[in-house]
């Protein structure tokens, strides 16, 4: 069995265990019976057959597409903090702070967010699904709200307007061999082909801030206002 490698970045031990990881983020959470979490199962299942000496299914209570990721320990190593916070308070104390500044605002943002399976982004991680907005319109929107979000609790990422909607279902914590690596790619291709035309285009639920301590599971904190 390989030993080290992965993408655990803190978020997992060795041997694929969620490690406390404390963070805040806007999200569109999916319920298990949303479509994409069913289809998303798919994956789940054959991770714990075949790849779970690499890789660490997420629980389908946590699946979700990211609007907007907040504080986290990868932003503080970075030095990317929210604007008006002192950098001395923990990343527990910056959640009700932000939590009050986006319930100060009203967000614009889509009543029907529209997203498909980008099943042509092949070099998307394939723990992952990547999503890209229905059309040019809803594009210009979404990432619009990034910026909104980004305003309204003073805090920038380096990938404002490049980021790729996505949503995970797993987590590599081992580094998987190239001849391990083909089939897996295989698989993961030909299941976002399959699955984005099965699923055509897929209804989004609204965004809503969270708060987490670990990779398995994301608290609602608050709705976001919507305009009109």
């Amino acid at each position: 069995m390989p030993e080290g490698g992965g993408d655990r970045q803190g978020k997992f031990d060795a041997q694929g265990k969620p490690l406390l990881w404390p963070g805040n983020t806007t999200i569109c959470p999916f319920a298990e019976t949303h479509p994409l979490s069913v289809a998303m199962l798919e994956m789940n299942a054959l991770i714990r057959r075949d790849w779970s000496d690499h890789i660490v299914p997420t629980p389908p209570s946590s699946y979700h597409m990211t609007i907007l990721g907040g504080v986290d320990p990868e932003q503080k190593a970075k030095n990317n903090w929210p604007s008006g916070i002192s950098p001395s308070v923990t990343l527990a104390q910056t959640t009700p702070i932000l939590r009050e500044r986006i319930a100060a605002t009203t967000f614009d943002f889509p009543e029907k967010i529209e997203m498909e399976i980008d099943a042509d982004r092949f070099h998307a991680p394939l723990v992952g699904v990547p999503l890209r907005p229905a059309n040019a319109a809803m594009a210009t929107a979404l990432y619009d709200l990034r910026r909104q979000l980004a305003e309204a609790i003073g805090f920038h990422p380096d990938n404002l307007m490049s980021f790729m909607f996505h949503a995970t279902y797993g987590y590599k914590y081992r580094h998987i061999p190239h001849t391990q690596k083909a089939p897996l790619r295989r698989a993961v291709h030909e299941w976002r082909r399959v699955t984005s035309e099965k699923l055509g285009i897929i209804e989004i639920p609204a965004p809503v801030f969270c708060s987490f301590e670990t990779m398995f599971a994301f608290t609602p904190l608050l709705p976001l206002l919507h305009k009109g």
